[in-house]
């Protein structure tokens, strides 16, 4: 009895050693995830001035990131794509020129445009670098930055637009209804293309929210995330709002499908107005390179791929 006792109590402790290495190896090991995380929200570009409309849009991102826990910190950084919407509006606004009539009389010539509106798609690689910390049972924060390329950026303008001409002779302008002297009535016009975006951007980046498991090695994080991107280098050239080049302005041949074909617009992120616009002679539409706030809910589903650690109990060598 007393050599299987002796043989019994031998056995406990080597158990207990084995559970006490292996309970502080486990947890004070680092614990390693792949991480997959999807977010969306409303965006926002907040460089443009008093005379333009702001629109509040939206914003889609996708990220795959490799993250290190210790303790109750975090470490991640990865790769991603992030999609903006974001649009614009500007108040009724006059493009005024000399020119003579087809019957060789001069007069002012105006372009009289209403409901101008521009909604721009843009698409960036994202590259975010992350710190975090888990506080009480399932809350968390993190915080960090995200470098941003731009590589497709898109517009479109719309806009109702009437023209009319005025005579010196006349007390009034002669407006919209006499298209055999190149004043059309009314008409939606539009266009569409690409916009410059070269540079890059870089964005710090807050999160908080909580976590949740669903499955063994499984888990969510769940939260609030607020970013807002800040362009380094790229051009600042500015055109001219709207492009006539291509128009039709000779006053015997001038028609209105013409006028429709070929007029074209600028993006509100790289124009300022033309210098024939009435009272914004040349003003820029937006005080600086474009910078976009978002604020929205992302969803980080975490992969544990730690390698568990190997534990000998009985080793000799």
């Amino acid at each position: 009895m007393k050599k299987y006792f002796t043989l019994l109590l031998t056995t406990l402790m080597l158990s207990s050693m084995s559970y006490a290495q292996y309970y502080s190896t486990v947890t004070s090991r680092a614990r390693h995830y792949l991480n997959l995380s999807v977010g969306a929200g409303i965006s926002e570009n907040m460089s443009v001035t008093e005379l333009v409309s702001n629109k509040v849009g939206g914003t889609g991102q996708f990220q795959f990131t490799y993250e290190m826990d210790k303790k109750s910190f975090f470490f991640q950084f990865g790769v991603g794509v992030d999609y903006l919407y974001t649009g614009q509006g500007l108040a009724e606004m006059t493009d005024q020129y000399e020119r003579n009539d087809k019957d060789g009389e001069p007069i002012l010539y105006r372009y009289v445009y209403s409901d101008y509106k521009e909604a721009q798609h843009n698409i960036l690689v994202t590259i975010p670098v992350m710190f975090g910390f888990h506080f009480a049972t399932y809350g968390y924060v993190s915080a960090g930055a995200k470098v941003g390329l731009p590589v497709y950026g898109h517009y479109k303008t719309t806009t109702d637009m009437f023209t009319e001409g005025e005579y010196l002779r006349f007390v009034q302008p002669i407006s919209k209804n006499v298209p055999a002297y190149g004043f059309y009535p009314r008409g939606e016009y539009s266009y569409s293309g690409d916009f410059d975006r070269s540079g890059i951007f870089v964005s710090p980046v807050f999160e908080i929210g909580g976590r949740f498991r669903i499955k063994k090695k499984i888990d969510c994080r769940l939260g609030l995330f607020a970013e807002y991107a800040l362009p380094i280098g790229g051009s600042n050239y500015k055109v001219n709002l709207i492009d006539l080049n291509q128009v039709d302005i000779n006053p015997v041949s001038q028609n209105q499908k013409n006028l429709e074909e070929n007029i074209r617009f600028n993006s509100i992120l790289t124009s300022h107005f033309n210098t024939t616009v009435l009272n914004h002679e040349g003003e820029n539409l937006l005080d600086r390179a474009s910078q976009y706030l978002q604020i929205g809910v992302r969803a980080t589903f975490r992969f544990d791929v730690t390698i568990p650690p190997y534990i000998c109990v009985l080793c000799y060598d």
